[in-house]
C-alpha cells in the first residue's frame, strides 16, 4: 500500500511539474514596433507600415486587435489592414505626423515628415535645328528665322551649317543669350552632342568648352567647364552651370582640341532649364541630416577659423587651387546645414544626398543645392559604413557631380581607417584635418582626384599606410588624374608607404591633370612617387623629403615642375634605374622611355646621391605666393612643427 501511494505522489509531482513547465514556456507579447519604409514623403505620396510583436526572449509572435491613431488627423488618410497600414498625404499637407498603433497596454509610435511636392523643371531654351533648310548657315542672318530661337544668338565665329536638323559646329565658338537665365535657381544645360571627324572616325583630345563670354582667354571662358566629347555617337552632356556665371545670360559654346582650334563636334539639341524643386533627404533615416550616432548629445561647437599665420608659416590658400576663381569649399553653408558625423554610413548617404540635390534628372531630390559643411567627429571604417543605395558593401566615399564641400575633421578625432576619398567630377573640394591609412578597399587610394574635378584644396591631413607589404598592396596615397586641375596640397604629412602620390596616370596626354601645388608637405619613410608627374604643370615648394628610400620626385612623359627651396634630406637609392640610366635620388625621370622638365631653385640637398642639379627649363607661376615662401631650412622647421592632422596651426 506504502509503495502505491509513493509511485502516485511521484507521478503526481511530476505531472505538476511538466504542467508547470509548459505554462511557463507560454509565449506571451512584451513589446510592439512599427516601422516604416519610409519616413519621409511629398504631398500625395504614401509609406507603408508594419507592426511587429515580440516575445520575452525577442522571438517574434504574431499580433492581432491593434488599434491605429494619427495626429493630427487632417494631413491624410490611413488605410489598415491588420498589422499593416498605408497612410497617404493629401495633396495640400505639410507637417509631421505621429501613427501611433497599441494593442492592450503596449504600444508604439513613428512619425513621418510630409513635404511639399518638388516643382518641376521649367524650360528656359530648347533648340532642335530641325526646321533649317538642309546645308544652311546659321551664321546668314536670312537662316536664323528658321531656328526655334532665331533671336538668342549673340555671337557667330565662321561658318555653322546644319544637316539634316545636326548642327557642324566648324568654327570655333558661338554663344547664346538664354531668356531667364540670370534668375534661375538650378540652372541646367543639356546638349545632345557627339564627336566625328566626318568620316565616322572620332577626333583626338576634342574637348567643349562652356563659358559665359565669347571673346576668347579669361577665367570665364571656361566658366562652367571644359568637358571631353570622346563618342563619335550623340550623347546627353548634362552640365549643372556655374550660378556665378549666369548673371549674363550668355552661354558660350567653343570646341578645343589640343588648347587651340576646333573641329568634329556636332550638335543635335540645346536645351537649358531651371530644375529647381523640394529635394527630398536621402534614405534610410534622414541622411540630409544625419546628425551623429548619439541623436541626444548635442553636436560639438563649430570651430573657430584659426589664424592664417604662425611663426612665419602661412596656412591661407595659396597655389594653383586659388586661381580662375579660387576655391573656398563649404562656406557659406547655413548653419542649420552643417553636418556632425561620427561613421560611415552616415557620411555616405550625407554624400549621396548632396549628390541628387545637384543631379537635376532625379525626381525626388533634384535642385536647391547649397554649400556643405561636413566635420567628421569620429573613426570611419568600412565596418560602420554599411551598404549603399544598391545594398553594396561601401568601399569608398564619392565625391562626384557636385561643387562646394568641405569635409574636415574635428581636432585629433577624424579617422579614416582602411577606406578612402574619391573625387569625381566635382569643383571647389576642401578636405582639411583627416587621418587616412590602410586603403585596401575600392580602389585602395586614400584621396583620388579625377575625371575633370577642379578646384581641390587637400590641407592639413596624415596619410599612412605601411612597407610590410608589396607595393601593389595599397595604391596612392594623393592621386590626381583624368583631367583634373587646379588642385593644392599643403601641409600634408605622407610616411610608410610606396607608391605615395601621383599626377598623371597614363602616358596619354588626353587624360593629364594640370595645375597642381605642392607646398610645404613632409614625405617620410616612403619608397618612391614624392609624386610621379606625367604632363602636368606642378609647383612644389618648402616640402621636406627625409628618407626616402628609391625616387623622389619623378618628372617624366612631358611633365613640367618648379621645384623650389625644398628640403631633401637621404632621399634616393643611388642606383642607377635600369629603364632610363638617370641615379634615383631626389628629382629625375625614371622608369620611362619620355623624360620631363624641371627648374630647380634654392632648395637644400643633404645625405643624397645626387645634389647637383640643374634646371632643363623654366616654368611660369602666375600666383603670388611670396606671402607662403620660406627659405629651405626654415621650411623644414615648419613642416617638422605644423605638417599633418591635429596641426597646432588649426587651433584656435
Amino acid at each position: 500500500m506504502l509503495r502505491r501511494t509513493a509511485a502516485f505522489i511521484a507521478f503526481l509531482i511530476l505531472t505538476l511539474s511538466l504542467y508547470g513547465c509548459v505554462r511557463s514556456s507560454k509565449p506571451t507579447l512584451d513589446r510592439i514596433i512599427i516601422s516604416a519604409n519610409t519616413t519621409t514623403l511629398r504631398q500625395g505620396e504614401s509609406v507603408n507600415l508594419e507592426v511587429k510583436g515580440f516575445d520575452q526572449s525577442n522571438k517574434e509572435i504574431k499580433v492581432s486587435q491593434l488599434t491605429w491613431t494619427v495626429e493630427p488627423e487632417n494631413l491624410g488618410e490611413l488605410a489598415v489592414n491588420g498589422s499593416r497600414a498605408v497612410f497617404t498625404a493629401d495633396e495640400t499637407a505639410e507637417g509631421i505626423i505621429t501613427v501611433t498603433v497599441a494593442v492592450g497596454n503596449l504600444s508604439d509610435s513613428i512619425e513621418i515628415t510630409i513635404t511639399k511636392a518638388e516643382a518641376e523643371e521649367t524650360v528656359l531654351f530648347l533648340e532642335t535645328f530641325d526646321n533649317v533648310p538642309n546645308g544652311s548657315n546659321i551664321n546668314d542672318a536670312s537662316v536664323r528665322s528658321y531656328l526655334d530661337n532665331p533671336d538668342t544668338i549673340v555671337n557667330i565665329s565662321g561658318t555653322m551649317k546644319v544637316y539634316d536638323g545636326v548642327l557642324e559646329m566648324s568654327s570655333q565658338r558661338f554663344a547664346l543669350r538664354i531668356p531667364g537665365l540670370e534668375n534661375a535657381a538650378f540652372p541646367v544645360l543639356r546638349i545632345t552632342i557627339k564627336n566625328d571627324n566626318g568620316s565616322g572616325g572620332t577626333v583626338t583630345n576634342l574637348e567643349l568648352a562652356v563659358g559665359s563670354q565669347y571673346s576668347s582667354g579669361g577665367t570665364e571662358f571656361t566658366a562652367h567647364g571644359t568637358y571631353p566629347i570622346t563618342d563619335n555617337q550623340f550623347q546627353v552632356l548634362e552640365i549643372a552651370l556655374n550660378k556665378n556665371y549666369t548673371h549674363t545670360g550668355i552661354l558660350n559654346f567653343r570646341g578645343i582640341v589640343n588648347k587651340s582650334g576646333t573641329a568634329g563636334l556636332y550638335i543635335d539639341t540645346i536645351e537649358v532649364v531651371d530644375a529647381a524643386g523640394s529635394g527630398q533627404p536621402g534614405e534610410p533615416g534622414d541622411p540630409d541630416d544625419p546628425g551623429h550616432s548619439d541623436p541626444t548629445d548635442p553636436p560639438p561647437d563649430i570651430p573657430t577659423e584659426p589664424p592664417e599665420t604662425i611663426d612665419d608659416a602661412y596656412f591661407g590658400l595659396v597655389g594653383w587651387a586659388a586661381e580662375a576663381g579660387g576655391t573656398t569649399g563649404g562656406a557659406g553653408c547655413p548653419e542649420e546645414k552643417i553636418l556632425f558625423i561620427d561613421n560611415g554610413q552616415d557620411l555616405y548617404w550625407a554624400l549621396y544626398a548632396n549628390y541628387r540635390r545637384h543631379y537635376s534628372n532625379d525626381p525626388d531630390y533634384g535642385g536647391n543645392p547649397y554649400p556643405l559643411i561636413i566635420y567628421i567627429t569620429g573613426k570611419i571604417t568600412p565596418e560602420n559604413s554599411g551598404k549603399d543605395k544598391a545594398d553594396k558593401d561601401i568601399k569608398k566615399f564619392d565625391i562626384k557631380d557636385q561643387s562646394d564641400v568641405s569635409i574636415i575633421g574635428i581636432g585629433d578625432q577624424a579617422e579614416f581607417d582602411g577606406i578612402g576619398i574619391t573625387i569625381r567630377r566635382a569643383s571647389n573640394i576642401i578636405i582639411r584635418n583627416l587621418t587616412i591609412h590602410h586603403v585596401n578597399t575600392g580602389d585602395k587610394k586614400a584621396i583620388d582626384i579625377t575625371v575633370d574635378s577642379h578646384h581641390v584644396w587637400i590641407d592639413r591631413c596624415t596619410f599612412y599606410s605601411d612597407l610590410d607589404h608589396d607595393e601593389d598592396y595599397y595604391d596612392g596615397l594623393v592621386d590626381i588624374k583624368e583631367r583634373a586641375q587646379y588642385v593644392t596640397v599643403s601641409w600634408c604629412k605622407f610616411y610608410d608607404h610606396y607608391k605615395t602620390s601621383l599626377v598623371g596616370h597614363s602616358t596619354d596626354s588626353g587624360t593629364a591633370p594640370n595645375y597642381v601645388t605642392y607646398h610645404h608637405n613632409y614625405f617620410c619613410n616612403v619608397n618612391s612617387r614624392t609624386p610621379l608627374i606625367r604632363h602636368a604643370t606642378v609647383h612644389l615648394f618648402n616640402n621636406y623629403f627625409h628618407d626616402v628610400q628609391e625616387s623622389g620626385i619623378n618628372v617624366r612623359a612631358g611633365g613640367k615642375a618648379r621645384i623650389e627651396n625644398n628640403y631633401f634630406e637621404n632621399v634616393g637609392s643611388g642606383n642607377a634605374n635600369p629603364k632610363t640610366g638617370m641615379i634615383e635620388g631626389p628629382i629625375g625621370w625614371w622608369y620611362d622611355d619620355t623624360k620631363g622638365d624641371w627648374e630647380v631653385i634654392g632648395n637644400i640637398f643633404v645625405d643624397c646621391p645626387v645634389s647637383d642639379y640643374e634646371s632643363t627649363t623654366s616654368v611660369y607661376i602666375p600666383y603670388d605666393y611670396e606671402m607662403a615662401l620660406n627659405d629651405a631650412e626654415t621650411a623644414k622647421e615648419l613642416v617638422l612643427m605644423y605638417a599633418g592632422a591635429g596641426s597646432p596651426s588649426l587651433e584656435p
